[in-house]
């Protein structure tokens, strides 16, 4: 009924419940009116006025400015508050930031008690209609309607975590993983899965983890993104967990006297690398060790991203897999696009002459494997065959790339629901191009954040892991009515998810690169900083976390303390069971 107005440029001027007439007289037909149209004016009549029910004026109208289709979503806003909650608003008093920001939080809490939580769908946009800032509000009615058949649309069919967690095709690549896990398969020991950026790599290794792991294999995952400088320690941890006491005492001891040669600050840098390679050596003896009872998998993405020690870690490890009694499998990712160090090339060459490799080129999405995505998603085919091929050639077939523009058209209107069926809208979707990279999108959301939010999505992709909102407010001291805001902010643009009720996390960890490549040097320390504080006054004994926030603070003493302090952590666990 608004949008019918407003798009006739007509403002109503005094939207509020009194005003509102829904008929329920025909139960199939139910028909809502708009009342009063005493203080109605069109669009282009400038005349400054104040009149309409006070705790209903927009802060625009407040400050002297002509009502506008905007002015009437703010008090369609506070209208489905009040409609919602059975409370009355608080009316305005002042034009203030602190007013409204005061009031924001209100309306807020108001919907937290209904079970409207914030960040939820509907929430958030009851929240945008009721912005300060008139330019964050949809500009009108029928603009404010499409945003709420999208978040229906999406939220209501949970079409992230449909997305997200579709695994379609690679039956060739999946046979090959198969086959080379397989324990009589004594041949081949490295596998090395090739491709660009977003051609689906990581979603391979974890598919190979999953083959391994009912096999019996100990499964050492370097997936983390702390697993560069600090790799050492994050494999001993996993080492120790899994080694009998007689050789774990034997391995930890022999380690713990490493550190202190590596943490050393009067050794020289030739030293120090040395020191390093030592503690790779061991930590590949036991590997042998271990290996000896269980077939050991170890998996190493983004192989290009690692240090220059790393390399010679993995250029020994590959010279065991040589021996004839290696009970080793590696299997790691490379991207095509950045370039391989000459040690790795030198010893995959090396490998492969021998017989002991395998490669896997991963070969982008076809016409079939985007119809059956359309299926999952949708039950049905949304593309032509000309959209097809125009998105297949645009995006390379790069399955992060073809997800990320499929979610782009939902939120955008492009893809919705018409009476229960999933539709293209074609208009929509001709005037929104097809990105060539992933940073394309990435680009188009961050740019829009104001510094709070870019700060929040900072703290988040530095933290690591999931995150609970109570820890997230401490670590940037915003309120959580504040921070709900925000988060409603992401979860609707689709860059985090949320876990649970009070715990979220990026919906792809593309967002995470992206947001720690564009952070300074001197922000990054800082938020390391932050998070060594915190973790420090909650009395956290995760000591694998303190010393990676730690390496991030340049607190170098602090790191090795708690290196140190998850191993004998470690020992009093193992000790226990």
């Amino acid at each position: 009924a608004l949008g019918h107005l407003h798009s006739r440029q007509i403002v109503h001027g005094d939207i509020k419940p009194e005003n509102i007439f829904i008929s329920t007289a025909d139960h199939d037909n139910i028909k809502t009116k708009i009342l009063d149209f005493g203080l109605a004016s069109t669009i282009m009549d400038t005349k400054v006025r104040t009149s309409g029910t006070p705790r209903f004026l927009a802060p625009e109208v407040l400050s002297k400015q002509a009502y506008s289709p905007a002015s009437d979503l703010y008090a369609l806003g506070l209208t489905l508050v009040e409609s919602l909650t059975g409370a009355t608003v608080p009316s305005a008093h002042d034009v203030s930031p602190d007013f409204y920001k005061s009031t924001h939080n209100q309306l807020s809490a108001l919907l937290q008690d209904r079970n409207l939580s914030n960040p939820s769908a509907i929430a958030s946009f009851i929240l945008n209609l009721s912005e300060q800032d008139i330019s964050n509000r949809p500009e009108n009615a029928n603009d404010a309607l499409k945003r709420f058949k999208v978040i229906a649309d999406v939220f209501s069919q949970e079409m992230v975590h449909r997305i997200e967690d579709i695994f379609i095709g690679r039956d060739r690549e999946t046979n090959l993983i198969q086959g080379f896990i397989d324990q009589n398969n004594a041949n081949t020991r490295l596998l090395i899965l090739e491709g660009p950026t977003g051609i689906g790599k990581k979603t391979l290794m974890r598919r190979a983890i999953a083959i391994a792991q009912p096999e019996g294999y100990f499964v050492l995952d370097l997936s983390e993104p702390s697993f560069t400088r600090n790799t050492v320690k994050r494999i001993i941890d996993a080492i120790s967990k899994n080694l009998p006491p007689s050789k774990r005492e034997m391995f930890l001891e022999r380690h713990n006297k490493i550190l202190k040669l590596i943490k050393a600050r009067s050794e020289s840098e030739k030293e120090q690398t040395e020191n390093i390679r030592v503690a790779y050596s061991n930590i590949i003896e036991y590997l042998r060790a271990i290996a000896g009872d269980n077939p050991i998998l170890l998996s190493i993405p983004d192989i290009e991203h690692f240090s220059e020690d790393f390399y010679q870690f993995i250029d020994q490890l590959i010279h065991e897999l040589h021996l004839p009694d290696a009970n080793i499998r590696l299997i790691m990712s490379h991207n095509t696009d950045k370039p391989l160090s000459k040690i790795l090339s030198n010893a995959f060459e090396k490998s492969l002459i021998l017989g002991y490799c395998d490669k896997i080129d991963i070969e982008p999405f076809g016409q079939s494997d985007l119809e059956e995505l359309q299926h999952i998603l949708f039950n049905r085919t949304l593309f032509n065959k000309h959209h097809t091929n125009n998105i297949l050639k645009q995006t390379e077939g790069l399955p992060l790339l073809i997800l990320e523009y499929i979610k782009y058209l939902i939120t955008h209107g492009a893809i919705k629901l018409e009476s229960g069926i999933w539709a293209l809208d074609q208009t929509s979707y001709s005037e929104i191009p097809i990105p060539g990279d992933i940073t394309a999108y990435l680009e188009n959301e961050y740019s829009k954040l104001d510094r709070v939010a870019k700060n929040i999505l900072q703290l988040m992709a530095f933290w690591g892991r999931d995150i609970s909102k109570d820890t997230l407010s401490a670590l940037s001291g915003i309120p959580i009515e504040d921070l709900n805001y925000y988060l409603s902010i992401f979860i609707n643009s689709m860059i985090i998810k949320s876990i649970n009720n009070n715990t979220y996390n990026f919906i792809h960890d593309a967002y995470v690169k992206y947001i720690i490549n564009r952070t300074s040097k001197g922000r990054i320390k800082n938020i390391h900083n932050s998070i060594l504080e915190f973790l420090e006054h909650t009395s956290s004994i995760d000591y694998e976390n303190l010393a990676r926030h730690s390496l991030g603070a340049k607190a170098i003493d602090k790191s090795f303390k708690y290196v140190l302090l998850a191993i004998e952590l470690l020992e009093q666990r193992l000790e226990y069971h």
